[in-house]
């Protein structure tokens, strides 16, 4: 009888230790695949925000091509529409040129400089422009109010006054203003390449000539160039 109670005993503790473990295992492949799903939602959410991140990366450089695709289209209207422009006006001859340029009564006292300087200092513009010294990549005013006879104080003032524009400017006036003509008349000029137009015109360099050019007309001397030869074809 006692020995019975014991092992009656001994069954019911074994029931419950294999119970417990059954508990405790069950738990615990719970916990595993509790931990797997957590991975498995944080790869799937990695992988979604790279691919949130990529989507906006390509939507901010769709948009940004798509700003400089207008821009470029805009600017090439806005081009073409000087260079109709351009082309309207009536071109005379260079040796003209001095007509264009404002020229005002050489009678002005308020520039507290001599008659006769002031007439010596136009006929000396008028000789310079008409002999294309402007050309001259090396002219300054100190060399020009040297073979007007002059000095470079009275031509400064001469020039702002009766040009209304600085020596630079009159001078970059000038040679862009021929080298429009020259490009317009003479498709030789064209086939050479922007440093060597920019040297033939009288500028150090391209981006001066560039400059001077898009400041005068506009434009770009590239763009200007192959419209010219657009229209020629």
């Amino acid at each position: 009888m006692h020995k019975k109670i014991i092992n009656t005993i001994n069954h019911v503790e074994n029931k419950s230790v294999f119970s417990l473990f059954k508990k405790t295992t069950a738990n615990s492949d719970i916990s595993i695949l509790t931990e797997e799903e957590k991975n498995t939602i944080d790869s799937i959410s990695i992988k979604n925000k790279k691919m949130e991140m990529l989507i906006y990366t390509l939507l901010i450089i769709s948009i940004s091509i798509l700003i400089i695709l207008i821009y470029i289209n805009s600017k090439r209207i806005l081009y073409k529409k000087r260079f109709k422009e351009l082309m309207k006006k009536q071109h005379v001859p260079f040796q003209s040129l001095k007509n264009i340029i404002v020229k005002k009564s050489p009678v002005k006292a308020k520039l507290n400089i001599p008659k006769n300087v002031i007439t010596d200092i136009l006929c000396g513009l008028e000789k310079f422009e008409k002999n294309k010294e402007f050309l001259n990549s090396k002219i300054s005013i100190a060399s020009l109010a040297k073979s007007i006879g002059t000095n470079p104080n009275y031509l400064s003032k001469a020039v702002n006054h009766y040009k209304e524009m600085s020596f630079s400017q009159y001078i970059n006036t000038l040679r862009i203003k021929y080298s429009i003509d020259a490009l317009e008349n003479n498709t030789v000029y064209r086939k050479y390449t922007l440093k060597a137009i920019a040297a033939e015109f009288g500028f150090n360099n391209t981006e001066s000539f560039s400059k001077a050019f898009y400041k005068e007309t506009g434009t770009k001397p590239s763009f200007f160039i192959k419209n010219l030869e657009k229209l020629t074809t």
